[in-house]
């Protein structure tokens, strides 16, 4: 895609779409649509807890919920499949860097005390 207004949210964008190209074959050999691809693989990731879908209208309500459906196409070997063509390692995010979390722990932490001795 060569959106400019896509390049200025995210100048990672590009290398996204690339890895999410790199997914359509296996999403074709399984017989669903990449998006049912992605979010069957986060559904059925042992280290996700919680998948929220972006659905904007009804059709892609539907396609969303059919992921559910397509969970049990992820098996071991499409998600080491899935794994060599797009490694997926986590990463804080840029816009909340750590001491921006770590200030927002203490107040939160703060906050619970004095809301405790309150109540006592």
């Amino acid at each position: 895609m060569e959106n400019p207004m896509f390049k200025a949210i995210s100048p990672e964008f590009a290398a996204r779409v690339e890895k999410a190209d790199k997914l359509k074959p296996v999403a074709q050999k399984l017989g669903i649509s990449l998006a049912e691809l992605v979010l069957a693989w986060c559904v059925s990731n042992e280290n996700v807890s919680t998948v929220m879908i972006g659905a904007k209208t009804p059709a892609q309500l539907e396609q969303n919920l059919k992921a559910l459906e397509a969970v049990e196409k992820i098996t071991p070997e499409v998600k080491a499949e899935i794994d060599a063509l797009v490694p997926f390692m986590p990463e804080l995010s840029r816009r909340w860097p750590l001491p921006h979390i770590a200030h927002a722990r203490a107040e939160l932490k703060c906050n619970r005390y004095n809301l405790h001795k309150r109540l006592i």
